[in-house]
């Protein structure tokens, strides 16, 4: 099996690492102009298409140019898997992915145990109301990157927060329903990033929820991820960096943990996309929705009004 990654970034090389470790027959060759990658690398798809036959594409570039390399899979005539890196970002609904076999995008998180075993036990529960958090000095991303290197830092390149942490958004979305409406304040706040968006204040409903808050940000230190939901009878606390779930209700408090490897949700991820029938990768309407309430919070801080999505 040939995989071909598009973007020798380090999302870009930690997909191929896991990839390469997925079986031994596992082949990995990246899209790239890096010259330092351990992989076989070409500058451009077809040029890729031209020396392999390729099985499965993980597009991993910057965000802003995910479509044009989908345009260039297409004229590659390629028919297999495709899995694009968080958020989609394809502009045009009406783009015809038809020719592929399927196609994912890279919400990992819904494949960490914790978030998997929590949304488990919220079945059958009346959720009243939900806290989310996750924030992290910009500076502390990539280590021996400086901030303006990074594309994060830049909203031409697809950068800034409200993009790079749309995992909450995602997996919010697949516990709470899809977003029926937003009130944002937001935008580059502090001075952390070249012109891209720094920080985020959220408040939602959604399907199954009425009253849901999310802070995004580049600045905490040390960093925090969290999820905080009240139910009718229990309060459950989700910390994602400690891989831990307290569950309290007015008896007493439980802790369990749930230790993972850093690859472990991209590993999952991965060998879900592969199966004929996928049941937990983000799907790319459920991405698209993702992008359109992206486009719903920014406008909502643009004209300081809620915004029906």
């Amino acid at each position: 099996m040939t995989s071909l990654v598009v973007g020798g970034g380090s999302i870009g090389q930690r997909h191929a690492r896991v990839l390469s470790e997925i079986g031994d027959r596992t082949k990995v060759v990246f899209v790239s102009n890096r010259t330092d990658l351990a992989y076989v690398s070409h500058p451009t798809i077809s040029e890729a298409f031209e020396h392999h036959n390729i099985d499965y594409v993980v597009i991993a570039n910057e965000t802003a140019r995910h479509r044009h390399a989908v345009d260039d899979l297409v004229v590659a005539n390629y028919q297999g898997p495709v899995l694009i890196e968080k958020p989609a970002a394809l502009g045009s609904d009406d783009l015809d992915l038809s020719s592929f076999l399927r196609v994912g995008v890279a919400y990992n998180l819904r494949f960490h145990p914790l978030l998997q075993n929590l949304k488990n036990r919220l079945d059958g529960e009346k959720i009243l109301s939900v806290e989310a958090y996750a924030g992290q000095a910009l500076e502390t991303w990539r280590p021996g990157r400086s901030v303006a290197e990074q594309y994060s830092a830049h909203q031409s390149r697809g950068g800034g927060v409200l993009r790079d942490l749309s995992h909450e958004l995602d997996y919010l979305a697949w516990m709470c329903g899809r977003t029926l409406g937003v009130f944002a304040l937001g935008g580059r706040i502090a001075n952390v990033t070249v012109d891209s968006d720094d920080s985020w204040s959220i408040v939602a409903r959604t399907e199954h929820v009425s009253q849901l808050a999310l802070q995004l940000n580049y600045l905490d230190r040390p960093g925090s991820r969290f999820i905080r939901i009240v139910t009718q009878e229990k309060t459950f606390h989700a910390d994602i960096l400690a891989g831990t779930l307290s569950v309290s209700s007015s008896s007493n408090t439980r802790l369990e943990s749930f230790p993972i490897d850093r690859d472990e949700t991209y590993r999952h991820m991965h060998l879900d996309m592969m199966t004929e029938s996928p049941t937990s990768v983000t799907t790319l309407a459920e991405a698209r929705d993702i992008d359109n309430l992206i486009l719903g919070i920014e406008r909502s801080a643009r004209e300081g009004r809620w915004v029906t999505t």
